[in-house]
């Protein structure tokens, strides 16, 4: 299982499977999700992720019930749920590219 991190954001353009139950929220990176069921855990509740990249299907579950889970980009997602988890592997280039932008960003509000 990858581990889930509130600092390792996916770049602004990937989607994304967000999950949000009882005032917590999960962003799944679809590319790192494996075809069998995952196991995950929001607001408390234990959730099964299916995820079938051939048809490009996702299904989340309690029990036997399906939940609601929206497919999503990550700037859309985080837009809504700032302080959301992050479940799926994010690269060093990926993360180092961000903090570029982010530096690049800074220096342009600050310069107004």
């Amino acid at each position: 299982m990858f581990p889930v991190s509130p600092r390792r954001s996916p770049s602004p353009q990937r989607t994304g499977l967000g999950i949000a139950r009882n005032k917590d929220s999960l962003a799944i990176v679809l590319s790192a999700l494996p075809q069998s069921p995952v196991t995950v855990e929001v607001g408390g509740t234990r959730l099964v992720v299916n995820y079938d990249s051939a048809r490009n299907t996702t299904e989340v579950v309690v029990g036997r019930n399906a939940i609601p889970a929206v497919r999503t980009y990550w700037f859309a997602w985080v837009a809504f749920y700032p302080e959301t988890r992050v479940w799926g592997k994010v690269s060093e280039a990926e993360l180092k590219r961000r903090r570029t932008n982010e530096a690049l960003e800074h220096m342009f509000h600050c310069a107004f």
